[in-house]
Order: structure tokens, then C-alpha cells, then sequence
């Protein structure tokens, strides 16, 4: 057992103990608080960057309102399901063919995986062939001609064949 005086040292040496460790608490926590500091203090001066690096929202409703009109001239350029069907494509380009003085060997509808193209195969001027490409280029809506063969004949005319469909916006 323990006499009266060993236990006031037990005692006395116990509240050291608890007054060392707070103590050594507080010094690391201390230690935290300035590192945490420091991390505000670089937080705060990424914030400042930030707020002079940020984009203007004027600029950028113009710059969102300018890409709207450019998306919708470009929906525009495209057919809409059901506004155009292979049967009235192939008799415009059949009209176009004959304004540009081509005589037309073939002219039927094909279907290759899934796409479906006018197939043509015509002879001609080679300068109205060009001529005819050009306003095929030049269309308002996306007209695709995905394969084209040329042979050149004598007296400056050709022998064309080629496929051509258009292009719909899918919904």
C-alpha cells in the first residue's frame, strides 16, 4: 500500500503528466494552425487570379449567341426527315443533268448499308460536267456525292458515273 505522501507524489506527477501533454497538443496544433494559414493565404491569392483571369459574361452571351446562329444556318443547310425524298432529289438532279446539256446513260435509285443514293451515269462537255459540279458544291442544302468515276472521250466530252445523295438532320 501506499503512504500518504507517495500518493500526493503520484498525484502531483500524474497532473505533470496531463500539463506535458496539453502542452505538446497546443505546440502541434499550433503547428497546424500556421501551416493551415499559410494554405489559406495560398487559396486566397489563387481566388484573386482567378477572379482577374474570368472571362467576361458579356463576351460570352455574344460568343453563346453567335454559336447559335451558326448552329441553326448550318440546321438550315440539312433536310428535315421527310422535307426530301429520293424520288424528288433524283428528278431535281435529273432537271439539273439537263440544263447543263448531260446526257444521261443511267438514272436509278440504289441502296448501299443502309444509305440511298440517285446513281447517274451521264456524257457530256467536260466544261458543263465542271459546271454542274460547281452548283452541286454551291447548293444552300448538303448535297454528297460519294463516288465519281470520269473517263475522257474524245472531242473534250466525258463519260461520268457517279452517286449523290442529300443529307438529313437526325431528330
Amino acid at each position: 500500500m501506499l503512504n500518504k505522501r507517495e500518493k500526493l507524489l503520484l498525484t502531483i506527477m500524474g497532473w505533470v503528466f496531463a500539463a506535458c501533454l496539453f502542452l505538446i497538443l497546443i505546440v502541434l496544433r499550433s503547428a497546424q494552425m500556421v501551416e493551415s494559414r499559410k494554405q489559406i493565404a495560398e487559396y486566397e491569392q489563387e481566388l484573386e487570379r482567378f477572379e482577374l483571369i474570368q472571362p467576361n459574361k458579356e463576351e460570352l452571351k455574344a460568343y453563346f449567341d453567335d454559336l447559335t446562329k451558326e448552329i441553326n444556318r448550318e440546321e438550315t443547310r440539312f433536310y428535315k426527315p421527310g422535307e426530301e425524298d429520293l424520288t424528288m432529289f433524283g428528278m431535281k438532279i435529273h432537271k439539273l443533268l439537263a440544263s447543263y446539256n448531260l446526257a444521261f446513260s443511267r438514272f436509278q435509285r440504289t441502296n448501299d448499308k443502309g444509305n440511298r443514293f440517285v446513281e447517274v451515269s451521264v456524257s457530256g462537255s467536260a466544261w458543263n460536267f465542271s459546271r454542274f459540279l460547281k452548283e452541286i458544291s454551291q447548293n444552300p442544302k448538303y448535297w454528297n456525292i460519294s463516288y465519281i468515276t470520269l473517263t475522257n472521250k474524245r472531242n473534250k466530252t466525258i463519260s461520268a458515273t457517279f452517286r449523290i445523295n442529300y443529307e438529313e438532320l437526325e431528330e
